[in-house]
This record gives C-alpha cells, structure tokens and sequence, in this order.
C-alpha cells in the first residue's frame, strides 16, 4: 500500500482489513454487507442476520503503550488535580457500642470520575448497559479510598463484589478510517466512570461518656485518599443520605 497518508509513518510491508461499504455514517455495515443502525451495536440483541453487529464488544479503548493504570488521570480542563467525586447511601446502623467507643455501619459507596487517557465505545444510555467485565475494570485507574477511622486503615477494594461503569453525557463520533469496525466512539474527558460497591464497615469513634445516658454523640466516617495520590486527586463529597 502506497500514498496512503493514513499509513504514513508505518514501516515495512503489512496487512490491513478494509471494510468497503455503503452504510451512512450513522449505520454499522454486518459481515454479510446489509446496513443496521449503529446505535443497536452491542446491545445484546442481534440486528444483523449474521449476528455480527454483537462481536467484539468492549467498552475501554486505550493505548496499552502509553496507559499506566496505576498513574492518576491527568487534570481536565483548568482543574489543578483530577476530582474524584464521592456518594455514600447508608443502609442500616449494625452496632452501636459506648464500650469499644464504635460504630457499626452498612453501607454503598460511589465513586465517580473522568479519565481523558481513555476512550470508549457504544455506549448507552442507561448506565446498567455500560458496566465494564472484570478484566476491563482490572485494566483502568480505579480510585483507593481509605476508611482513615478504623481498626486497621481499611481499604476500597476491587473484587467481584464491586461494579464499574459508564455514565454517558456526551455525543458520539464515529470511529476512524484506520478502524475495521464501525463503532460509536466516546472520549473520557466528557463521560464519567462509576464504582460502586457495599461495605460493611465498623468505626472507631472517640465517645464522652461523662453523662451518659442522657448524652448526644458525634461519629464521623473519616473517608480519604492515600497520601501518595493528594498532590494528583482532589476528593470532594457528591452527596451523603440514609436510605
């Protein structure tokens, strides 16, 4: 392949799959050439005859090169630091012990931010449809918060308990020329990504017992970032509310 300025700049002699179609720019070309909306692209119903407009779905595209997941996303727009936004939702107030001066609480935590080093693709919009696999969420940046109040410094963990997903904002554009696949591309910088897990946490609390019990009572959940990530990460508090 020659005076092709897509391929400027690849050396030596390679292979490149074309897809020739005649599908407009907002259609998905199947295997066997017919033409599909290309919002209905992974969406885990079959819209081409061949069943083609279901392969190869993932969420995350990124430069596997250049990606560092355990680097801090880079600031967006005038930002100083990334902002990692924070909700907690309680559920149920487990234990309450004047004795060990603790705190017993059933909860969820989300954690929500942006990543401009990521790109993302088909998503929809209900954020259910955009939950990443596991190896996925194994793959990207994923916020640590520690519960600095408790018995051993616990930590937000990333296991099969926890869901990661994709909150989509912004309009899609479609994937280039060098792409073989048609696919609804989103940028990281204008879409956020969601964790959410549940926790059953206990926390240590300092209790004045000096009237007790006719006294009232003040215990924090102490929730912040590692120390290593504070010049990087800026937390701040989306919401909190007792369900």
């Amino acid at each position: 392949m020659t005076n092709d300025t897509t391929c400027e700049g690849i050396p030596g002699v390679f292979m490149m799959n074309l897809t020739l179609t005649s599908c407009s720019e907002t259609q998905l070309t199947c295997f066997d050439g017919t033409c599909v909306d290309l919002s209905g692209r992974c969406d885990q119903k079959a819209d081409c005859a061949d069943f083609s407009d279901e392969f190869e779905c993932t969420l995350i595209q990124k430069d596997d090169k250049r990606y560092k997941k355990d680097y801090a996303p880079p600031p967006i727009g005038n930002e100083d630091k990334a902002e990692v936004m924070i909700d907690i939702a309680i559920h149920n107030f487990i234990e309450i012990s004047e004795v060990k001066s603790a705190i017993r609480i059933q909860f969820d935590m989300g954690l929500t931010w942006r990543d401009a080093r990521l790109q993302f693709q088909d998503l929809k919009a209900e954020e259910e449809q955009n939950v990443l696999t596991d190896k996925e969420k194994h793959d990207i940046w994923i916020p640590t918060i520690v519960f600095l109040n408790t018995n051993r410094k616990d930590v937000s963990v990333l296991d099969d308990k926890a869901t990661v997903s994709i909150i989509r904002k912004s309009v899609a554009h479609k994937s280039g020329q060098i792409s073989l696949r048609e696919v609804a591309v989103y940028d990281g910088d204008e879409n956020f990504l969601h964790y959410t897990r549940s926790y059953d946490t206990t926390f240590q609390c300092q209790f004045d017992l000096q009237f007790y019990p006719f006294d009232e009572q003040d215990c924090s959940m102490r929730l912040v970032i590692p120390p290593s990530n504070l010049p990087f990460i800026r937390l701040s508090n989306k919401s909190v509310r007792y369900r």
